[in-house]
């Protein structure tokens, strides 16, 4: 027989550590100047519980004072308020926030829980970060791109934060973050094809970012009237940043403008054979280019980037929740089709690519009323139309896919198993739609409706939005992107997927 009593274990440690009886550590924590405190704490405690500890109470790196431990733990890179809740961890393994339930001491909590060792508290930190990240400001998103740049255990952390600023890098230049930033990050999104802003407007951010990481410039605010000596110290911080600068996409006022500045830091073959930015934005809007990319890979079967891939995708449905809304037809699915849906409950993703070009089974012109004025050929195209309206069209290049957000986060592809059933048409409130398998995606419709409802003695009328749920229910595809059951959908968009010419 064995019983449970962690609950009281953890209360009687956490009033040992308030109480401070019989501790032998101090531990010194935070700036000196502003956020510096000193904890008292227990060294068997300590080592029983955190790798860090473990070392630094070692014979071979302990220091001691009076017969204390004295651990310095200042100028780390998180708040005294940040280690306090990391101690109490330690002692109770519970965390809880309270007032400081916030984006800035989470990253505190990742960086601090990384520096001592607690892997346990590091996934959790981590994972509310992933949770919260509609929460987080732009200054966030670069002090996390940051942060999970350097730590091994965050890639997943920092890929996000990546593909975030590869879609939009005005966050990344306009934040106030931006000229302490790490020198490769920042010629990561130096190297993107799409930035949307002048050229000149990012020479002159990255001079910034070069003064302010050189030694003796970093006070100065202007870079012109610059010694020679100390204009070549700044040719030397950016020298790798100044060789991805896009020169031809700058107008002549401009290139003449700099090059009478920082005439001898420019290299000058990349300004004549640097291929120019494109200045144009991104279809579908609603994904990130990176997950764009993962789904042009998984038509082609090959790898592709965003922005290097052979398809463009042409916008050509929307659902609007407006009352009555018109549903899609199959027309929009001449030519392979690609459809892109955020589900209302979870804001996940749900995707569809439609390999056939549906053109090829159109309705044959014909009139049953006026069967003197058609030929027997168009009655026997009409039959056989009819006879396949609702038939199974085959193929072994459909899929189904789902994403956790955007950046298709923890995604899920799902390749048509069984071919001979892959889609067929079916016919929704006079409507032409696709359906996927034997029920593994297709769609219900409430077409909204108008009302007049009585308001205290008085009418008025009610609008009740149209509204599209779909159903999935896995069978011909596999694995299954989503659980069995009823999804209604906050946005709906169909793209017509079309291969780019080599011009």
């Amino acid at each position: 027989m064995s019983s449970n009593f962690l609950t009281t274990l953890s209360q009687d440690l956490s009033t040992l550590l308030n109480k401070g009886d019989f501790y032998d550590t101090i531990i010194e924590v935070g700036n000196e100047l502003t956020d510096q405190k000193v904890f008292q704490a227990h060294s068997v405690i300590l080592y029983g519980r955190c790798e860090f500890f473990k070392v630094a109470l070692s014979q071979q790196w302990a220091r001691k004072i009076k017969d204390k431990f004295l651990i310095n733990l200042r100028n780390m890179n998180f708040s005294s308020n940040a280690f306090e809740l990391i101690l109490k961890y330690i002692y109770s393994g519970r965390i809880s926030l309270g007032k400081h339930d916030n984006i800035f001491m989470l990253i505190e909590l990742l960086i601090a829980s990384d520096v001592l060792l607690l892997q346990e508290l590091f996934d959790y930190v981590k994972s509310q970060l992933f949770e919260k990240k509609s929460q987080w400001n732009n200054e966030d998103l670069i002090r996390i791109l940051s942060i999970s740049y350097q730590i091994s255990n965050a890639k997943d952390l920092y890929s996000l934060c990546q593909d975030i600023v590869d879609d939009d890098p005005l966050i990344f230049f306009e934040s106030s973050e931006f000229k302490t930033i790490n020198e490769e990050l920042l010629l990561h999104v130096l190297k993107l094809n799409i930035i949307g802003m002048p050229e000149i407007i990012i020479f002159n951010k990255l001079i910034q970012w070069g003064m302010k990481n050189t030694p003796g410039l970093d006070n100065l605010t202007e870079p012109f009237n610059l010694s020679h000596n100390k204009l070549k110290e700044l040719g030397k911080t950016i020298r790798k940043g100044i060789r991805l600068i896009r020169y031809r996409n700058m107008t002549k006022e401009d290139l003449d403008k700099i090059s009478f500045t920082f005439k001898s830091i420019l290299p000058r073959k990349e300004i004549l054979i640097k291929t120019p930015r494109i200045n144009k934005s991104f279809e579908p809007n609603i994904l990130s280019s990176k997950f764009a990319g993962l789904i042009a890979s998984w038509i082609d079967r090959k790898s592709y980037t965003g922005f290097k891939m052979p398809f463009k995708f042409e916008k050509v449905y929307e659902f609007e929740k407006s009352f009555n809304s018109s549903l899609p037809n199959i027309n929009y699915h001449y030519g392979p089709s690609l459809m892109i849906m955020k589900i209302q409950e979870t804001g996940q993703f749900l995707g569809a690519y439609n390999p056939i070009d549906w053109s090829k089974y159109k309705l044959p012109t014909y009139d049953p009323i006026m069967k003197t004025m058609i030929t027997k050929k168009a009655k026997r195209d009409y039959k056989e139309f009819s006879r396949a309206l609702m038939n199974f069209i085959p193929t072994s290049e459909s899929f189904l896919f789902s994403s956790d957000d955007k950046y298709g986060t923890n995604f899920k592809l799902s390749r048509v198993k069984n071919v001979e059933q892959a889609i067929r048409r079916y016919e929704l409130d006079g409507h032409l739609l696709l359906k996927f398998g034997s029920g593994d995606l297709f769609f219900e419709y409430d077409k909204g409706q108008e009302d007049w409802s009585d308001g205290n003695g008085y009418y008025y009328r009610e609008y009740i939005p149209a509204s599209v749920t779909c159903i999935i229910k896995s069978q011909c595809y596999e694995p299954a992107v989503l659980p069995n059951g009823w999804y209604k959908l906050e946005t709906w968009e169909i793209y017509r997927v079309v291969r780019k010419t080599n011009n």
